[in-house]
């Protein structure tokens, strides 16, 4: 799907790949440590210095997480990039 939603400071707020599987799988992997460790997405996202609307989107699949997020979430979620994206089987 090639829409991309803007906010005002005119940054995709929706990737242009929304809900490209292996952004689900992402997501999905991320929901999972999550709650496995007894977290709200607000406490993730408090905790990970991220916006918890684009935290949900992540997790969706409707957004991508650059490196430095991705990094963010799993040191967040006590887990490295490797076993994170390996939970997401990436």
């Amino acid at each position: 799907m090639a829409v991309a939603y803007h906010h005002h400071l005119g940054v995709p707020t929706y990737s242009p790949d929304r809900q490209h599987p292996d952004l689900v799988a992402f997501g999905d992997a991320v929901r999972r440590l999550r709650i496995e460790k007894g977290m709200t997405q607000e406490v993730l996202a408090f905790a990970a210095e991220l916006d918890k609307g684009y935290l949900g989107r992540v997790e969706r699949g409707d957004s991508v997480a650059a490196l430095l997020v991705i990094a963010r979430i799993a040191r967040t979620l006590g887990v490295t990039v490797e076993q994170l994206m390996g939970n997401a089987g990436l």
